[in-house]
């Protein structure tokens, strides 16, 4: 929920035709933590401004760490303002959930108010990520965490599990080392870029690469593997680098499906509306 603020006295001075500035920051941190000793396995966090951080580790407690920022006149302006941003952090033990919100203004943007998470995770711990005006940097999960941005990059390290994230007006950058066997790894975004790395995989797994405005496909797999592929767009050019092919149909500059290695094979599907569809050998 947002919440309106009295701003009179800003607004005053700005019909009398002086202009306030907001340079000053301020900013307050704070940690709560959570033992997993007491059955917490769920974080569901939903942030309006701000990048989060996740990383897994093999850890006794759930550490959460919280920056409030904003922008004043003064610093002490800055200070008061602090106040403005609600976080609520609340952990139920009868169902384990830990839930993250953080509450702005709707008015002064140009003070910046921000609410940056820094959260340190058992790798097995459930998820479910949100971020407005805001990236989402996680890494070394072996369970499968839900990400969504709307105006913020996702970025994607040291999975052990399925991949599933989808941004509107960011970019998805994601490095797996193994694809785990029948894994799947769905990208999808409006206007941003995909950049997909992995370093190994078997013939068990499905990849979807969906790109529905602006913005290019790039997916580097391993030189060995062996695939069913269809990649197609509406506005740009498919390009396949190092791998040898067999053309199925159709075949055009548009839409290009067939096989790269015998049977079995995995499965890759990338579309982009406008941006070019790249397949290449990794390293």
């Amino acid at each position: 929920m947002r919440r309106w603020l009295v701003v009179l006295p800003i607004l005053a001075v700005l019909f009398a035709g002086c202009e306030v500035v907001f340079n000053k920051p301020a900013s307050e941190t704070y940690t709560e933590k959570f033992a997993v000793a007491d059955g917490y396995n769920i974080i569901d966090l939903d942030n309006d401004a701000g990048d989060v951080t996740v990383t897994a580790a093999a850890v006794d407690s759930i550490s959460i760490q919280y920056t409030k920022s904003c922008m004043g006149t003064s610093e002490r302006d800055a200070e008061d303002h602090l106040n403005d941003i609600d976080v609520f952090v609340e952990g139920v033990k009868s169902t384990g959930k830990i839930t993250i919100t953080a509450d702005f203004p709707m008015i002064e943007a140009t003070r910046e108010y921000k609410a940056t998470f820094n959260i340190t995770v058992p790798a097995d711990i459930s998820l479910d990520l949100v971020a407005d005006k805001g990236s989402i940097d996680i890494s070394g999960m072996s369970k499968t965490p839900t990400l969504e941005t709307t105006n913020g990059n996702i970025k994607i390290t040291g999975f052990t599990c399925d991949v599933d994230a989808t941004s509107t007006k960011g970019d998805i950058e994601c490095t797996l080392n193994k694809l785990p066997a029948s894994g799947n790894v769905s990208l999808s975004t409006s206007d941003g870029y995909q950049i997909l790395n992995i370093g190994s995989m078997d013939t068990t797994s499905t990849i979807n690469l969906t790109a529905t405005g602006k913005g290019k496909i790039e997916a580097a797999l391993p030189a060995d593997a062996r695939l069913d592929f269809d990649l197609q767009l509406v506005s740009g050019e498919i390009y396949i680098y190092d791998f040898n092919f067999i053309q199925g149909s159709p075949w055009s500059n548009k839409h290009k499906i067939g096989t790269i290695g015998v049977e079995p094979r995995s499965t890759i599907n990338a579309t982009s509306e406008d941006g070019d569809v790249i397949l290449q050998a990794g390293q």
